[in-house]
Parts: C-alpha cells; structure tokens; sequence
C-alpha cells in the first residue's frame, strides 16, 4: 500500500475553507503531516492566534510528534504523524520570547517570513532584494539553538542564501517548485535547490496550479515535469524531494486533485512514465520521514 508524509497544509489557519485535507478517506499505510500555522502578515502580540490554530489538532486523527521518537512511534503504530510548523515569524511576534514558548508547544518548523517583510528579512513578494536583518540573524540563531527546522519557503533568494550558510542549522522549503519551469518568485531558483539539495536539505512540491504552469491550468503532467527538472540538476535530488502540497491553503490545485485522497493519482502516474518505485517511494513517504528522524 501506499504511504505519504506531506510537509506543508494550512488546515490549522484556513480550518474547512477548501476542505482538501481528507485523512479519514486517503488509502495510505502509513501518513505524516506537517501542519503551519500562519498569521498571513498580521504581527501577533502572543500566542492567543498560535494556541487557538494548534487546538484544532484536537479535532483532526492525528498524533502530534515533538522528537523523533515520537515520530517512530506513531508511524509505527499506525497513526498519523502531525509536526508542527510555524509560517513566518509574525506569527509569534517575530520575537524569540515567544518563539521559545511555541517551541514549548511543539512547533519544530519555521518559516521566518511569509508574504510580507515584517523586520526579520526579505520576502519573496515585499523587500524580496532584502535578506536578513541583525534582528532576523538573531532570531534564526535561536531557531538553531532550539534544534526547529527553517524553511525557506517564502523568503527572498537573499534571504534563503543566508540560511543555507548557516552551518548547523536544519533547512527544507516546504512548499516550494522549480523556477526554471514555472517563473513564479515563489519557487526556487536552480542555484537554490542545488545548495539545499547538495547540504541534505529537502524541497517540497507545491500543488497550488500557478506555481506549477505559469497560465495556472495546471495537471499532474506538470507536476512531473518539475520533478524531472530536479532531478537533472543534482544526483542529490533522489533523496531531497517530497511532497509539500499547500492543502487547505491554495484555491487552485492541479487537475486531478481534490482531495489528499487524491494523491494515489499522481503516485500512479509516476509509475505510468518509469520512474523508480524506489524513487516514487522516497518522494512520497521515506525522505521526509527519514529527514524529521535525523533532525528532530
């Protein structure tokens, strides 16, 4: 049977807006999420915003993982594996206090900006010239100290290059694609996903149609063309693809998909055009899961 850990949705924020995360009915073995929590620009004063997002996991069948052992244990058991991610800094007032407390919570993954530059860095859409400010280093060296795991999803390129030369620290773009195929500012330049490929990072395909064909009609053919991209970039790229949908937080997927139950048709596609099930398999499941397990 199948098995899919998909690193990035906004069902926390967005709750039954597009109703795309359909965990009761998907026909995976075993299933991992990453859950964001997202203010969408607004800097919030505490943790009111972020406490009231993560109490909706309550609702949801799914068991909220703060180590890798807890990871294994849930996969294990046959539970679905929720971490928890923050996207952009806004969200806990761009302020390390705060942060800390999230931690607390749970949170392991952190985005340090969003759409808009909110004082930490750049954005891929406000200031996008601009990477980090003193304030940003700072607060991404406690993101590091704390062991959370940064996500340059979002961020200016200038921004994802200051991340990517931090020498300790953990680094994934949840939900980002390949910039050569599709020329939104939101995916990732080649020279971008080679530097996180080539350090053991991880890239996670964004479904949202507009990232993925720039008329925004998009299918699962060019969910595979953006694979293919990758992959001729870097032989590092096998294990640095999964998946990163953007459920529950994007009004257009690709033709095909409704649902994350859905995803068992872009599996069986890639099968139909021979790649590896090997391959299929790592993007699908083993690479994210095997990334949380080394650095949770």
């Amino acid at each position: 049977m199948l098995s899919c850990f998909d690193a990035h949705c906004d069902t926390l924020t967005t709750g039954d807006l597009y109703h795309h995360l359909n965990l009761a009915n998907e026909p995976f073995l075993r299933r991992g999420q990453i859950f964001a929590v997202c203010a969408e620009g607004a800097l919030q004063r505490d943790l009111t915003f972020f406490n009231r997002a993560v109490s909706r996991l309550a609702d949801l069948p799914v068991v909220l993982c703060r180590s890798s052992a807890e990871l294994t244990a849930a996969i294990d058991q046959g539970k679905t594996a929720a971490i928890l991610g923050i996207e952009g800094g806004e969200c806990v007032g761009c302020d390390v206090g705060l942060l800390r407390e999230a931690y607390a919570r749970g949170a392991r993954v952190l985005g340090l900006t969003h759409n808009r530059f909110n004082g930490l860095t750049g954005s891929c859409r406000e200031e996008c010239g601009m990477g980090l400010t003193d304030r940003g280093r700072v607060f991404a060296a406690e993101v590091v100290r704390l062991g959370m795991i940064l996500d340059l999803s979002h961020i200016s390129d200038r921004g994802a290059e200051e991340l990517l030369s931090m020498p300790d620290a953990a680094v994934i773009a949840s939900h980002s694609n390949a910039r050569a195929v599709c020329g939104h500012a939101r995916n990732l330049s080649d020279r971008l996903f080679v530097r996180l490929a080539e350090r053991g990072g991880l890239c996670g395909l964004n479904l949202y149609a507009p990232f993925l064909a720039e008329n925004g009609n998009a299918s699962l053919e060019d969910v595979c063309a953006h694979v293919a991209h990758f992959l001729g970039l870097t032989p590092a790229a096998e294990d640095s693809l999964c998946l990163g949908a953007d459920f529950d937080g994007c009004d257009q997927l690709p033709e095909g998909i409704s649902t994350s139950a859905d995803l068992s048709w872009l599996y069986e596609l890639f099968l139909r055009k021979n790649y590896s099930e090997t391959f299929v398999k790592k993007l699908f499941f083993e690479n994210l899961c095997a990334y949380l397990r080394r650095t949770l």
